[in-house]
């Protein structure tokens, strides 16, 4: 029987462990990603963790094209005399009400034969 050497590995984003070939884990180093000044280093990621990373890490070094143009505030003009507001153009909501109790004693069950 052919016999292999594994390492496992305690992923050091999320709880899982997986076993991994012992060659694989020599040429594995650190992840480590920085930005701004805050730096982030993962000395051993499971391999779901180092795909979410390096997808992540892809998605924002991505060249963005055809970008959106620069929104401004809208400021709010006031309406020129004698034009209703839009708030003036709706019409006004229905109260709905549930029927209250009926006036007067309620009247007592028969309770068969008097």
């Amino acid at each position: 029987m052919a016999k292999k050497t594994v390492v496992e590995i305690q992923c050091d984003r999320c709880p899982r462990r997986e076993y991994i070939d012992g060659d694989a884990a020599a040429q594995q180093g650190p992840t480590t990603v920085t930005f701004q000044g805050k730096t982030i280093t993962f000395s051993d990621l499971c391999s779901a963790c180092h795909a979410a990373v390096a997808s992540h890490v892809e998605a924002i070094g991505k060249k963005l094209e055809g970008r959106s143009p620069e929104r401004t505030a809208k400021t709010s003009k006031p309406a020129p005399e004698g034009a209703s507001s839009p708030a003036a153009e709706k019409p006004p909501l229905e109260v709905l009400t549930r029927p209250g109790p009926t006036a007067g004693p309620r009247p007592s069950p028969s309770r068969g034969g008097s």
